[in-house]
């Protein structure tokens, strides 16, 4: 599988938020979308933004060569590195590229806290409360400023139940009105009332994970994998039925795509225990590209090990090489990265993953994992139906 990049020139889904906020004269760190069409975002008094976790472009062009969806493509875009939910999410949400938000991968080391955590559960890693209840602000954590708190438009914020009240939820949505859902009617219901009982222009979110989490747990071939996006695609196509004529604008993209990883090619850390004694701390960010943090008195040992031992899976990158090859991101980076990202990143090749338990963790491997730099990790779709 060849590397690409993100296109954070005007090919990502951060310019996306930019073409957005463009409209609205909201400036932004990143440029607006270039080489695609964006007349509907910049004219319809509606824009619902439509984010399908785990919908890769690959995906839909193999799964879904007669949607709804496909029919209405308008170009594929780039996610951000790592090609994961956390740093992806919080791209949508702040209109900023990693580099500028900081949110890294699944388990991110917080220095400033003590702890290597689940961001979006806002947990650490080996569970128990949030770390809200322990006193510690997830204002703190996430701390760029709210895209929806920068729009001077009524905003919504459509989000499963479960995630409702979650610290990244309230951090995130800021005072965008936060519409719960439990099933996929009611997802494209709240969608529907959003449109037809507003007064003013609105920019809607509504985010959508069970397609990710089948892709996990199934892996993206499976059949029960491709039902749901059928039936997904239906629904999405239903609403924009009932919305046709209400000057609205749907966009549906996605934070990721997903592969398939054979069992074979899931490499676990305690199978290279000299690989582990370098380290100072579990590994964070994502199996695909998991961060490690070396011993000082280790750096030789370590290179040397993935160099002789390693190199036919993954190819071995320093903080600076990524920071300085804009892999995150352009511009001045937020200044707790080196924290997050660590002494030196490892990206796994062809669909490769390289993970680590803890002793409270079972370590089951899954079927599909997303967060390297594949066509199909990376590349989005770019959907737009234009409601007039």
């Amino acid at each position: 599988m060849p590397m690409h990049m993100p296109d954070y020139e005007g090919a990502s889904i951060v310019n996306l938020m930019s073409s957005i906020a463009t409209r609205h004269e909201v400036p932004m760190t990143y440029p607006p979308l270039r080489d695609v069409d964006t007349t509907p975002l910049d004219t319809a008094r509606h824009v619902v933004l439509i984010v399908v976790d785990g919908l890769g472009y690959s995906f839909l062009c193999d799964h879904g060569s007669d949607s709804f969806l496909r029919r209405h493509v308008k170009g594929r875009l780039t996610s951000v590195f790592p090609s994961t939910t956390s740093a992806s999410l919080t791209s949508f949400a702040t209109g900023l590229a990693p580099a500028q938000h900081a949110i890294t991968g699944w388990f991110v080391h917080l220095r400033e806290a003590g702890v290597v955590t689940k961001i979006l559960p806002f947990c650490p890693r080996y569970g128990g409360p949030p770390l809200s209840e322990l006193g510690i602000s997830p204002r703190d954590i996430f701390d760029r400023q709210s895209f929806f708190d920068r729009l001077p438009i009524e905003t919504h914020y459509v989000i499963p139940a479960m995630f409702l009240d979650s610290d990244y939820s309230l951090a995130m949505a800021g005072r965008a009105y936060r519409h719960p859902y439990e099933s996929m009617t009611d997802f494209a219901g709240a969608i529907r009332d959003i449109v037809r009982g507003a007064t003013s222009t609105t920019f809607s979110y509504a985010y959508w994970p069970r397609l990710d989490t089948l892709c996990h747990t199934l892996g993206p071939y499976d059949p029960g994998t491709v039902d749901h996006f059928r039936a997904l695609d239906s629904t999405i196509e239903g609403l924009c039925h009932e919305l046709d004529g209400t000057d609205t604008a749907i966009v549906v993209t996605a934070d990721h795509g997903v592969i398939d990883v054979p069992g074979s090619h899931v490499l676990h850390l305690e199978d290279h225990p000299r690989l582990a004694d370098t380290l100072s701390l579990p590994l964070c960010g994502e199996a695909r590209v998991p961060y490690c943090y070396v011993r000082p008195s280790s750096v030789d040992a370590f290179t040397s090990y993935v160099e002789d031992e390693l190199s036919d899976v993954c190819d071995l990158f320093s903080y600076d090489n990524l920071l300085n090859g804009s892999f995150y991101g352009r511009g001045e980076p937020h200044p707790c990265m080196r924290d997050r990202v660590g002494d030196y990143a490892l990206l796994m090749r062809d669909n490769y993953v390289l993970i680590d338990s803890l002793l409270c963790e079972k370590g089951v491997a899954l079927k599909g994992y997303h967060g390297g730099l594949s066509e199909e990790e990376l590349f989005v779709p770019f959907v737009v139906c234009d409601l007039k």
